[in-house]
């Protein structure tokens, strides 16, 4: 169906998209509360952007039954964007997140229904034509994601009950996909926490030594990098940002957590590892393409100086972490080596 990046590109400018203002709405529960959704204007001010957030969050509950009870939530509505109904008809929006969850009322066939309706919801503002529906791809339970169950089969059938499986998000996808002429991806938290769990198991994290330490508690992420990741492969979807780097922000905001900051650049690599390799984020995976137009030119590198300038992680052509002088050589690489 119908791709389109959340952020909007500039196709003749040098430069990227620094003033681009980017505004959207989160629907799910704690699980998307896990993402910081008020946290991704910071992220957004470091990288030259603005960005306004709303959310609608319903804690412990499935899309079937927000719907249910559209004024019921357990976070504060922000002013100006209120309840979700509200929201993605009467504020003109850049993406939209909504999030399924695995209760005994919310089944395939329902989460379709939900997604349906906010879609037809977004068309009744003639602005939101081209909103991007993100599917907020969550985790399952610590022991879950250990013991292998997230790799699971999953029947594509509308009865199916909602899962925490990979592969009920994959019909889900495809379903829902088919089904809209917006355009339709996908946030997939849960697949950068397996990728981590299997870094973690060949020793590729420094500092972890388990999943747990991702989370709080047995289905939360934890205040440091468990959010940090979820958080993060979030911003870097919706504003079309490579994650390198971001970890400045969060720690600077957030403290460290006791981790070192090698920790967090290995986690923002499997992120972007994992989002540039899965085309339903939607995400434009061509780093030297600093000025986001979906072509390399000559412009990409007053781009890149730009960008080298202000510290935004488009720079970090090493995927180090850092804007140093060696992104330049890095980028000169990555041109030439040309992008699909």
């Amino acid at each position: 169906m119908m791709r389109r990046s959340t952020v909007a590109v500039c196709a003749a400018a040098a430069l990227p998209c620094a003033a681009q203002s980017i505004t959207g709405y989160h629907i799910g529960n704690s699980l998307t509360w896990d993402s910081e959704p008020a946290f991704l204007s910071h992220y957004a001010a470091d990288q030259g952007m603005a960005l306004q957030v709303g959310y609608h969050i319903n804690c412990n509950r499935s899309l079937d039954m927000i719907a249910a009870n559209p004024t019921q939530t357990c976070i504060n509505v922000v002013p100006g964007f209120g309840y979700y109904q509200d929201a993605i008809t009467n504020v003109d929006l850049t993406y939209v997140t909504a999030q399924p969850f695995w209760t005994p009322s919310s089944t395939l066939g329902s989460d379709i229904v939900v997604i349906s309706d906010i879609d037809a919801r977004l068309s009744m503002n003639p602005n939101n034509t081209n909103t991007v529906l993100y599917i907020y791809q969550g985790w399952g339970w610590d022991w879950f994601m250990n013991n292998g169950s997230w790799d699971e089969p999953i029947v594509d059938d509308l009865d199916t009950l909602t899962d925490a499986a990979d592969e009920y998000f994959v019909h889900l996808y495809n379903r829902v996909d088919a089904q809209l002429s917006r355009p339709v991806h996908i946030i997939p938290v849960g697949r950068v926490l397996n990728e981590l769990r299997l870094r973690i198991l060949a020793g590729e994290i420094v500092g972890v030594t388990q999943l747990s330490d991702f989370y709080r508690d047995p289905v939360h992420m934890s205040y440091d990098i468990g959010r940090f990741a979820a958080s993060t492969t979030t911003a870097a979807i919706v504003m079309d940002r490579p994650p390198f780097g971001m970890h400045n922000t969060w720690i600077a905001i957030r403290g460290d957590g006791g981790y070192s900051t090698q920790t967090y650049i290995d986690i923002e690599n499997t992120i972007w590892d994992v989002i540039s390799a899965d085309t339903r984020t939607g995400i434009n995976t061509c780093l030297a393409d600093t000025n986001r137009d979906g072509m390399l030119s000559p412009t990409d590198f007053t781009a890149w100086i730009n960008a080298f300038g202000q510290g935004w992680s488009l720079a970090d052509q090493n995927r180090d972490g850092m804007v140093t002088p060696t992104d330049f050589t890095a980028w000169i690489a990555n041109y030439s080596a040309g992008c699909n």
